[in-house]
């Protein structure tokens, strides 16, 4: 259990033959970290796409996934951090009600 009510299924997004599924930006603006921070995705459906269901690239937080089905795409989750400091930070990825299909 996460904690969370049940997401509404006309609260979901989704997103069909795209190139990128979701693209979640940086969740702090500048260069460092910010850690104690958590991003959250939460609601979506992606699948078709020709590259990734869902991708971050230099991600300076913590990244919470939640309630979310990616099918029948090239790269199905690709999550990238940038630590500026290998002794400041670890990243954490927290995922709950997560499909990953083909």
């Amino acid at each position: 259990d996460a904690g969370e009510e049940p997401l509404p299924a006309g609260l979901v997004n989704e997103a069909v033959g795209c190139v990128s599924g979701v693209f979640v930006l940086r969740a702090c603006e500048g260069l460092g970290s910010c850690v104690p921070q958590c991003a959250v995705v939460r609601g979506f459906l992606a699948w078709k796409s020709a590259h990734t269901g869902i991708i971050t690239v230099d991600q300076n937080a913590n990244l919470r996934v939640a309630d979310l089905a990616v099918s029948d795409n090239h790269i199905g989750v690709s999550l990238n951090f940038h630590q500026p400091d290998a002794m400041l930070s670890t990243h954490r990825v927290y995922m709950h009600n997560v499909t990953v299909l083909g």
